[in-house]
């Protein structure tokens, strides 16, 4: 190659590398010169063009938010308010002879003593200290460490089953720190929240996260409306407070899925600020009842009713004489509007109606065959329902210590047999074996349970001092019980 071509090749080299630099300044430069005082300011013809690009499209810059520096001081501000909770239960242990019965019914027995460990939080300057009721359920002995390590045996002030609630107080009388109730609603996903409880036995054990998600739906009952967070939330964490970045309580920590990580579940505490006022005058919550098991709207059934979205309560069942029947409300038809409020949703509605007391008169709107309608009721009782509901808990079983049902319609969809525990006594020998309320019993010494009639017919098949195996679900689990009929 002779010198003419090598000198040509150098400034096309050359011509390549200048041309890069002005390309990569004109399509990627910040549309900014310098000016001979050192300061910077736009130049439109200079701008780069994925820069313009960005600014013609509408191209939106990305959100900065800066986390808290630190929840030290919210930590030292709630902590004396959280208190730790352990339990202890007198079981007397039962001693059968081969014949049937403890030979010794008047003796005096050595008691074994089983400690539960939980957490709560202080809601007022009395003492009153709101917690999980499945914490002290069946509790003989309440003792609460608080923070400064004093601790104080309790006492039960109300329970409420339903919400999972429970308002206990010390027994020593004083002026105590409390944390102050918050707005849940008024809570987003994304914000922050700080969980303080005490998980495996570990006393005030702070962690933070962020609200993951509202208005989960976990099957606990009919007011599932649960907070989700990924603050660590473990078992010790249950009764435990959820603040929000401004230091208010927003739930009451629950429930966890074991399987997952980040799960954690708190009831909204706006649920529980509506009954806590019953807890403490009465010991427990009155709800109202309209009579009706509530199912999810099909779309076919949507369709049939000339909806274009599905929105409202669809009654699945009409319990005889309940107010929703005295109200004219039937089978197939879809309640839009509850006491002057629009009904969202089926598990929205259960909540509405527990909110209010016994013997209120309500409006409801509701749509039969397509045709609006609005009627007047009169609310039940939950507690003391009228109508064929009633007749639907038995106590079965002599001295077994509980009470079951048949399925509802609802439940016979999903399940296809079977009688459920509505309430197990306390001491019973059912507790003792560890049945549970909402359990599912579905054999008997190896026969299957249909209904109430054959679980009733079974039981009298057993003689005083026979086996009792009783095989029954309990979620997607199956458990076998056995022991002694009395």
């Amino acid at each position: 190659m002779n010198f003419q071509n090598k000198k040509i090749l150098i400034l096309l080299f050359l011509g390549v590398i200048a041309g890069s630099y002005l390309l990569g300044d004109y399509f990627l430069g910040d549309g900014q010169k310098t000016t001979d005082s050192g300061q910077t300011k736009p130049t439109p013809e200079t701008s780069g063009y994925f820069h313009s690009l960005a600014e013609n499209l509408k191209i939106p810059k990305a959100v900065s938010i800066a986390p808290p520096a630190s929840f030290a001081e919210l930590s030292k501000k709630l902590s004396p308010a959280v208190v730790n909770i352990a339990t202890a239960k007198d079981i007397p242990p039962r001693r059968f002879t081969p014949w049937g019965g403890d030979p010794f019914p008047n003796a005096t027995h050595k008691k074994r003593i089983q400690n539960s460990l939980g957490t709560g939080f202080i809601i007022n300057e009395a003492g009153n200290i709101l917690t999980n009721n499945h914490v002290i359920e069946g509790a003989d002995e309440i003792i609460v460490t608080l923070a400064d390590g004093r601790e104080i045996e309790a006492s039960v002030v109300g329970r409420d089953k339903r919400l999972d609630i429970a308002v206990i107080r010390p027994k020593e009388a004083g002026t105590y720190p409390y944390a102050p109730l918050g707005d849940s609603d008024a809570l987003e996903v994304g914000d922050w929240v700080v969980a303080i409880g005490n998980p495996f036995g570990l006393g005030h054990t702070v962690t933070a996260g962020i609200v993951s998600a509202k208005a989960r739906v976990l099957g606990a009952g009919p007011y599932d409306d649960f907070i989700q967070t990924d603050a660590s939330i473990n078992p010790g964490n249950s009764g435990g407070p959820l603040f929000n970045i401004q230091g208010e309580v927003v739930g009451i920590n629950s429930a966890i899925i074991a399987t997952g990580q980040g799960l954690g579940f708190a009831i909204p505490v706006n649920m529980a600020k509506e009954v806590i006022p019953q807890l403490i005058t009465t010991g427990a919550v009155s709800r109202g009842w309209m009579g009706v098991a509530i199912g999810d709207l099909a779309p076919a059934e949507a369709k049939r009713l000339g909806l274009d979205s599905v929105q409202g309560a669809y009654v699945a069942e009409v319990i005889p004489g309940g107010p929703a029947d005295q109200a004219g409300i039937r089978t197939g038809d879809l309640v839009v509007e509850f006491n002057g409020e629009t009904v969202k949703s089926s598990h929205s509605f259960p909540s509405m109606v527990a909110r209010l007391k016994p013997g209120t008169v309500v409006s409801v709107v509701f749509l039969h065959e397509g045709e609006k309608f609005e009627r007047k009721a009169t609310l039940g009782s939950l507690d003391q329902p009228q109508g064929q509901a009633a007749q639907t808990g038995q106590s079965v079983g002599g001295k077994l210590g509980i009470s079951v049902r048949d399925l509802t319609a609802t439940e016979k969809r999903s399940v296809e047999g079977g009688v459920v525990v509505e309430e197990v006594e306390r001491g019973s020998l059912a507790q003792s074996v560890g049945i549970r309320e909402g359990d599912l019993l579905l054999e008997l010494n190896g026969r299957t349970i249909a209904d109430l009639k054959d679980f009733k017919e079974g039981l009298a098949m057993i003689r005083q001092g026979e086996v009792i195996r009783l095989g029954l679900a309990r979620g997607p689990n199956i458990y076998y019980f056995a022991f002694r009929k009395e």
